[in-house]
């Protein structure tokens, strides 16, 4: 945006919910496939009491979606999406896949996923290749019988093949990932597309569009890199050619950057409904504008 230099609470409020999906009067246009597209990414969570939170961030912003509809739009075949680590465990656009390259080659250098990679990679990438899609129940359990992150080695193993993107989870079944190999889901000329890390960092310059209204922090943690990616985002956004150039003046701390269409009009439509379980199903990896500092919307 040119010309703003100064945001008040309220107007940066309505930037955040136009760049969310909830008020606009295109906000419900193109329906779930639509809505992840201009999100950006939708978070994950294995918790559900009244619904899991991918399907409360439809619902929040459509109104009475089925549960079915959610879920195909989020899995389908073709691949409209795929799950994968964006701030944290999300449902990413399948036309993504090529920004995360900088992150496939990280792990596959780190060779390490929370726990030690087992050695039986590759007997599961050939049994994936072989038998088709297939769960952890698939190959001998998830779990080794301890806590919850006491994983197999067979599940170990099966992420970190997702992790470097040879799998996919292509959907899933009673929660659980069915994974299929990533030639087998993602299309040719996206898997084809390995961007280089400087790249992958110049086109996360996109994340502020996605946010609406941003610190310096939250644009950098969108993805997040880590060590020396990090430093090269940083550099990318508010260094490179064309920076992006945040107003000086702003109430809550360090300056924003916005990239959504503005309108100092009162918004016609507010979200659909009043359905939402946190303020996390705003998708903003962090709020530049704080609760305690300024409501930012009544859910």
């Amino acid at each position: 945006m040119t010309g703003v230099t100064d945001l008040t609470a309220e107007e940066a409020r309505r930037i955040i919910l136009r760049a969310q999906g909830f008020i606009g009067a295109d906000a419900r246009k193109g329906g779930v496939h639509s809505m992840l597209r201009r999100l950006g990414a939708v978070q994950l969570d294995t918790i559900s009491v009244l619904a899991r939170s991918h399907e409360l961030v439809a619902y929040a912003r459509l109104g009475a979606v089925g549960r079915s509809k959610v879920e195909r739009a989020y899995w389908h075949n073709p691949a409209q999406s795929f799950e994968y680590w964006c701030h944290a465990a999300c449902i990413l656009p399948i036309e993504h896949w090529p920004l995360y390259s900088f992150r496939r080659r990280a792990y596959r250098e780190r060779r390490y996923r929370w726990h030690e990679v087992p050695d039986n990679v590759e007997k599961l990438l050939d049994q994936v290749r072989e038998s088709g899609p297939l769960t952890t129940s698939d190959v001998g359990g998830a779990k080794n019988g301890g806590p919850w992150w006491d994983w197999s080695d067979s599940k170990i193993g099966l992420e970190w093949l997702l992790d470097i993107g040879e799998l996919v989870c292509s959907r899933r079944v009673g929660w659980r990932r069915v994974y299929d190999l990533a030639e087998r889901v993602v299309p040719a000329d996206l898997l084809a597309d390995d961007l280089s890390d400087e790249e992958c960092m110049y086109a996360w310059r996109r994340g502020r569009a996605f946010l609406g209204v941003a610190k310096r922090t939250d644009l950098i943690d969108f993805p997040p890199p880590q060590g020396p990616l990090r430093i090269l985002l940083v550099s990318t956004l508010f260094i490179s050619s064309p920076p992006l150039s945040p107003p000086p003046l702003y109430p809550f701390g360090s300056p924003p950057s916005f990239d959504v269409p503005f309108s100092r009009a009162q918004p016609r439509r507010m979200c659909p409904t009043g359905l939402g379980s946190s303020l996390q199903h705003l998708q903003c990896p962090s709020f530049p504008v704080r609760p305690t500092q300024a409501s930012i919307i009544s859910l």
